[in-house]
């Protein structure tokens, strides 16, 4: 998780969140085995305070952020809740970074409020 201070609430806000070790390659095949790839496939993202519940992540309050996994580097990648998407490397080397939108860094969650990330494949 990337940070940023914002002077006038005196806090460090969320500003991006990094995805390493993303497998960019399409599943081969459709049963549930491990490091088949997410190429493809949904993931979203959300940060959680420490008593489980959603943090705020841009302009809207969205509280996950939603995208394709693209099976190669692409940016930006397309989302409906306004972050900025960036995937990097190849097959099993990939990484994407979600960086949070917002006119004011203090609509974006609060650094030190989170508590867990969580990555969900749809």
């Amino acid at each position: 998780i990337t940070e940023v201070f914002h002077t006038a609430s005196a806090n460090f806000h969320v500003q991006a969140i990094t995805l390493s070790g993303l497998n960019l390659a399409s599943p081969a095949s459709t049963t549930n085995t491990s490091d088949q790839g997410c190429g493809g496939k949904t993931l979203s993202v959300r940060l959680l305070d420490s008593t489980g519940s959603n943090l705020p992540l841009g302009d809207a309050s969205p509280t996950a952020i939603s995208f394709v996994v693209p099976t190669v580097a692409t940016s930006p990648v397309t989302n409906s809740q306004g972050a900025t998407i960036a995937v990097t490397g190849a097959a099993a080397t990939g990484s994407a970074t979600i960086t949070l939108s917002s006119a004011t860094p203090t609509i974006r969650a609060t650094a030190s409020a989170v508590a867990r990330v969580v990555l969900e494949t749809e």
